[in-house]
């Protein structure tokens, strides 16, 4: 897979103030700001690819918007919200624990370290799944036994709650980026050898891809309406998100089971982006930006942060297990 030409389009989404949240066609679209949630996940990005310049900058705009006491600014530099409001410990403070913790991890910086922990304190008290996930990645990261036991268990505990011979799921409904639990809880496997870890992400990833792929082609679930458990799933608009993690938690699974299959799909899940699905049409441009959904007649003609960042992570997390 080339994907110089997508690294390229990346980069000149980044200015001074980091990566641009949206675009508009193929311009960088200012008047939305720079999310916090983007500058985390391309930090993560950068310090995967071991681009040390650029993880400096990133971790460095990402370390702005934190207050420990309030979480994170979830835009920065932005017109409609001055300066940004504060996330409150949700979503994208649980990103930003992420982000800062691979780059702590990564380089051996100390500062991060030190700058999160209170946000991973404020964490505990979510309800949210998704905020669970992503602030376990981060404890994994930081090697935090005891705060990855707690995100584990929560998750588990979510699980066992809601999951049915049918439906074995952490919550009542499917929406965005759904491998991402799995995903996190393959990540604690790693950290703490407990093998109920294992077994629910792996019985759950195994659901989830057994869900999304027809006649072959792999989908998303569609962001219209989401997928309630006895209801239908919609197939639009699929968003670039949900199957890069997807493919972050198929090649983990690999790596942890070294059973093929799960590479298998990884690539076929990959394959989303090059054009096998539901339009059979290349999500990713000409100008190596990727199209920000799948719409039911024809891609969304935006191509903005969230969608060329998870890309190149999927990219890049599949080309470097092939190449191992």
């Amino acid at each position: 897979m080339d994907t110089k030409q997508s690294f390229h389009y990346f980069r000149k989404m980044i200015n001074g103030r980091g990566i641009i949240q949206f675009s508009q066609g193929d311009q960088k679209h200012h008047r939305f700001g720079y999310a916090i949630e983007d500058q985390a996940r391309a930090l993560i990005l950068a310090c995967l690819v071991d681009h040390k310049s650029l993880s400096k900058k990133l971790a460095k705009i990402t370390i702005s918007a934190i207050n420990p006491q309030s979480g994170v600014r979830c835009l920065t530099y932005a017109k409609l919200a001055k300066n940004g409001k504060y996330d409150h410990f949700k979503e994208a403070s649980a990103e930003t624990v992420w982000g800062l913790a691979r780059y702590s991890y990564k380089y051996h910086k100390k500062t991060p370290t030190k700058l999160i922990n209170p946000l991973i304190v404020g964490l505990q008290k979510s309800k949210y799944t998704r905020v669970w996930a992503y602030t376990l990645l981060g404890t994994v990261q930081l090697g935090n036994l005891e705060a990855s036991t707690y995100f584990a268990n929560k998750l588990i505990q979510a699980f066992k709650k809601n999951s049915s011979d049918q439906w074995p799921w952490y919550e009542h409904f499917l929406s965005y980026a759904n491998a991402l639990l799995p995903y996190s809880l393959l990540a604690a496997y790693q950290l703490t050898k407990n093998k109920q870890y294992l077994e629910v992400a792996l019985k759950s990833l195994d659901f989830l891809v057994q869900k999304t792929i027809i006649n072959g082609t792999p989908i998303a679930v569609g962001n219209k309406g989401w997928w309630t458990k006895n209801g239908s799933m919609p197939l639009y608009d699929q968003q670039p998100i949900d199957i890069s993690y997807k493919v972050l938690s198929l090649c983990l699974a690999y790596e942890v089971t070294h059973l093929p299959k799960y590479l298998d799909q990884a690539k076929l899940y990959f394959s989303w982006f090059e054009g096998n699905n539901l339009l059979h049409q290349p999500v990713i441009r000409a100008d190596g930006g990727c199209a920000d959904g799948l719409q039911e007649n024809r891609l969304n003609k935006n191509a903005g942060a969230e969608s060329i960042i998870c890309y190149l992570l999927a990219a890049t997390t599949l080309s470097n297990l092939l190449a191992s």
